[in-house]
Parts: C-alpha cells; sequence; structure tokens
C-alpha cells in the first residue's frame, strides 16, 4: 500500500468516529430534554399541568394532546424545548 491509500483509508475511518460521536452527543442531549413525569394535578387559573420529574423538580406544562390519560398520577412524556413552555404528551416517546 502506498502512502495515499493509506491516508485515504484514515480519513474515511475519522470521518465515521467523528459522524458517529456527533450523533451520540445529539441523542443524548434530546434524551435530556425528554423525559417521563408524574401529573401532579391541573392548575385552572394558568390552565397548565403540575408534573414531577424523577428527580422531584415540579414542573408547570401545557398539554400538547387532550386525552383521559392526562390524570393525576399518569406518567406522561415531557418535552422542554429550547425556549417557551414544557409540554406534555400522553403518547409515549
Amino acid at each position: 500500500m502506498d502512502e495515499l491509500s493509506i491516508l485515504r483509508r484514515l480519513a474515511g475511518t475519522n470521518r465515521t468516529l467523528y459522524r458517529s460521536t456527533q450523533v451520540k452527543i445529539q441523542r443524548d442531549q434530546k434524551s435530556a430534554q425528554e423525559a417521563n413525569v408524574t401529573i401532579l394535578g391541573y392548575d385552572a387559573t394558568t390552565g397548565r399541568y403540575q408534573v414531577q420529574d424523577k428527580l422531584g423538580n415540579i414542573i408547570l406544562a401545557r398539554a400538547i394532546s387532550n386525552s383521559a390519560a392526562l390524570a393525576i398520577g399518569s406518567q406522561v412524556s415531557l418535552c422542554i424545548s429550547q425556549c417557551g413552555i414544557p409540554t406534555i404528551d400522553a403518547t409515549p416517546r
């Protein structure tokens, strides 16, 4: 093998490793923004649900689905956006 083919192979390997690292970072960031939470109650004055995550944090979130699954004690998906109000969805993510 000549030097040029070795360099091409190394460049391809590095590109693949970089891509897989970037995909893993993006998945980790997305999973950190989405979690399962428990509904504690509904605040009629704000129109938001009070939900609690696994760490015990209480968050006010709006529902993006209108379902009977949004009952007190239900496990729902929480999606935290970069800017804006967190949302809950009865559909598992």
